[in-house]
């Protein structure tokens, strides 16, 4: 059995980040990188159902979050970086024109691995 449900929801959010890190070196070539980050984010939300109903509706919130990782040096100006991010924004109540579709304290938590390549000039 599938469920074939009667509306779609699409959403977009722009974030605007700044952050600062700390970062002790363990070995010569392999640094600790930990530290806050945080910003502002744009949400976007756009409802359609089968009935024809549309509507789209717009919040701003504050994005905190916070990050681990390392740092692996090839050389003075050659980087690996790699780690553990999570951030949570809240976006407040969230309003349609149908009742149905409304919402008292939307949400945004993400979570996961990140990989970079440093250059330094």
């Amino acid at each position: 059995m599938s469920y074939d449900p009667d509306y779609t929801v699409k959403w977009l959010t722009h974030k605007f980040i700044l952050g600062a890190d700390y970062i002790p070196s363990i070995t010569d070539n392999f640094k600790l990188a930990v530290g806050p980050y945080g910003g502002y984010s744009r949400l976007k939300v756009k409802i359609n159902d089968i009935t024809g109903y549309s509507d789209k509706d717009s919040k701003n919130g504050w994005l905190i979050g916070t990050k681990i990782g390392g740092i692996y040096s090839f050389d003075k100006n050659n980087e690996l970086e790699f780690g553990f991010k999570a951030d949570k924004t809240n976006y407040g109540k969230m309003e349609f024109d149908s009742e149905e579709f409304n919402a008292d304290n939307v949400k945004e938590i993400n979570y996961g691995l990140y990989l970079g390549y440093n250059y330094k000039f």
